[in-house]
């Protein structure tokens, strides 16, 4: 096996999340109360981390294992087009964009909720595999514009109508994945040339 051909940090992210998972398995509520996206915290008592923290917390093996599978099908890809830091750099931007979007939803809407789960970055990796079969005429390996964006409306489709599930992160999540990853790209593009 050729570790270098591993998304290495695809592969951390994934594990991290199984770790935090374990851990809140076997310790029960602490991490969810700590470090939870919620806006009454974040705003009030100034526990900004949580804008980051929510995105390593699953409420359940299901929600765990379709986030982590998402995130290693797309993620394989984009990492092997940005490469490693690029990755990186999209992952967190897409996830912050994600937490802020659904923080900016609760304040608008003077609703507040507690949101958890990698939903907001792993959408952001679909939006930047769309930005990047745009960026390669219409077509990536097997992924074509057409089945990609069907695949990320009817995403988002089920998640509005289906009930405790953050919207709100995965817009943002996309829109900032799909931004990031043109302004990656092109900043590589022209490392390249220099």
């Amino acid at each position: 096996m050729d570790w270098k051909q591993l998304p290495m940090v695809t592969v951390t992210i994934i594990l991290i999340n199984v770790i935090v998972y374990l851990i809140c398995t076997f310790q029960g509520d602490l991490l969810y109360n700590e470090g939870a996206l919620d806006a009454e915290r974040i705003l009030t008592d100034g526990e900004y981390y949580r804008i980051v923290t929510a995105w390593f917390l699953h409420g359940d093996e299901i929600h765990l294992f379709h986030n982590m599978l998402l995130l290693y099908c797309f993620g394989e890809m984009v990492e092997k087009r940005l490469g490693r830091i690029r990755f990186g750099i999209l992952y967190v931007l897409a996830g912050l964009g994600g937490s802020l979007c659904s923080l900016y939803y609760m304040l608008a809407a003077e609703y507040s909720y507690v949101s958890i789960g990698a939903s907001g970055a792993v959408f952001g990796i679909e939006g930047a595999l769309l930005a990047l079969v745009i960026l390669n005429r219409g077509r990536l390996q097997t992924v074509t514009f057409g089945r990609l964006a069907f695949m990320i409306l009817y995403s988002l489709y089920v998640g509005f109508r289906s009930t405790h599930v953050d919207n709100y992160a995965h817009i943002g999540g996309v829109a900032a994945g799909f931004l990031v990853c043109f302004i990656l790209y092109f900043t590589m593009r022209k490392a390249d040339n220099t």
